[in-house]
């Protein structure tokens, strides 16, 4: 069975399923600061409108080689890595959480459920893929429905994704909330090669302009505008990202609209 369903029918034995008019789930990923020499890490997040987040099931493999320009890397890690992103979890570790789990560490919050059943075959019960270069994995919460703070509209973290290297790549998959259960795709959703500041999928001298035109700045900055490292200021560290990925691309997937990654 899909993975929604699964959830749901833990969720629905609450009593707690109801009916929402225009319920919506949208995944962005949003860059984030990290101390890992050489790397890149990203929140994946939820959007949660007339709904709450119940499950999300992705697909990604980084891209190689075969798949663009001076691309390679590895998903971070470390030692004491969990799939689960605790409290005490290493610092910027590839890892999961949801929005009840973030807010309360209680445990009874998520369930790491085994490999993505994306776009279909079921997954339920595997051992799900997280590194070194593959990510396929669905996790969620059948409490979701109990009461907190993270029930309210609004955006919330479901995993942290740190990249060593220069690569990148795309996500898949769906997410359901516990409104109907109802899977909501995601395609595409651009995790960017390093120096790519302008999403473009090509490193060259738009990224480098993005970068100069925004030179010593530390107010308002942000990935969008040339602080590629996130420390709040546009200086050399940004400029060499750029340089040290020069003219690195990766291909775009054939015939599908890309997903959006928030600056």
């Amino acid at each position: 069975m899909r993975l929604v369903h699964a959830l749901g029918a833990a969720v629905a034995a609450t009593g707690l399923v109801a009916s929402v008019a225009k319920a919506t789930l949208t995944m962005s990923l949003v860059p984030v600061a990290t101390a890992v020499a050489n790397a890149r890490s990203f929140d994946l997040k939820v959007t949660q409108t007339g709904e709450k987040w119940d499950v999300t099931t992705m697909q990604t493999t980084l891209a190689g080689a075969a798949d663009g320009v001076g691309l390679s890397g590895t998903f971070y890690t470390p030692a004491g890595h969990s799939n689960i992103n605790f409290p005490a979890s290493p610092p910027s570790d590839t890892s999961f959480t949801t929005p009840r789990f973030a807010e309360s560490a209680d445990i009874s919050h998520i369930d790491i459920l085994g490999t993505s059943d994306y776009p279909a075959n079921a997954g339920l019960g595997t051992t799900p893929t997280v590194g070194p270069t593959t990510l396929n994995i669905a996790w969620g919460d059948h409490n979701a429905s109990d009461p907190g703070t993270t029930g309210a509209a609004g955006t919330y973290t479901v995993a942290h994704l740190t990249v060593v290297g220069t690569t990148g790549g795309y996500i898949n998959g769906y997410s359901a909330g516990t409104s109907g259960n109802t899977a909501q795709t995601f395609a595409n959703l651009y995790l960017p090669i390093q120096g790519d500041v302008n999403l473009d999928h090509l490193v060259n001298q738009n990224d480098l302009n993005v970068v100069l035109g925004n030179w010593q700045n530390t107010v308002g900055v942000g990935y969008a505008t040339g602080d590629v490292n996130l420390d709040g200021i546009v200086n050399q560290n940004d400029l060499n990202q750029i340089l040290g990925a020069w003219q690195n691309s990766i291909n775009a997937p054939a015939g599908a609209a890309l997903g959006a990654l928030v600056p």
